[in-house]
């Protein structure tokens, strides 16, 4: 199947809206054959470049998109915890100096 282009760009042959921990998310979808019988699916969320994944079918594309947003958002709220704990340990310090 030939995909449409727009200038340099590949359409994707769909896009869901789903329903995440974050609220809605769109995800993208595009089929690339790899034999005459068989396609692999690169799929993406929009809304969360960094969430991209590669699968045999669309369900499994959903659910692997499901399970690499979950680690995204883990990973994002490990790095705020350690943000914010840097921040009082600095503040905390300051306040130490100043005494």
């Amino acid at each position: 199947m030939e995909k449409a282009k727009e200038g340099n760009r590949i359409e994707p042959d769909m896009e869901l809206i789903l329903e995440t921990p974050t609220g809605k998310l769109t995800g993208v979808f595009l089929s690339t054959p790899i034999n005459s019988y068989q396609s692999v699916y690169t799929a993406w969320l929009k809304e969360k470049p960094g969430v991209i994944v590669l699968a045999n079918n669309i369900n499994e594309a959903i659910d692997e998109l499901f399970v690499s947003l979950n680690f995204m958002l883990e990973v994002e709220k490990q790095i705020e915890e350690e943000e914010y704990e840097a921040k009082l340990e600095d503040e905390i310090l300051k306040l130490d100096y100043r005494n």
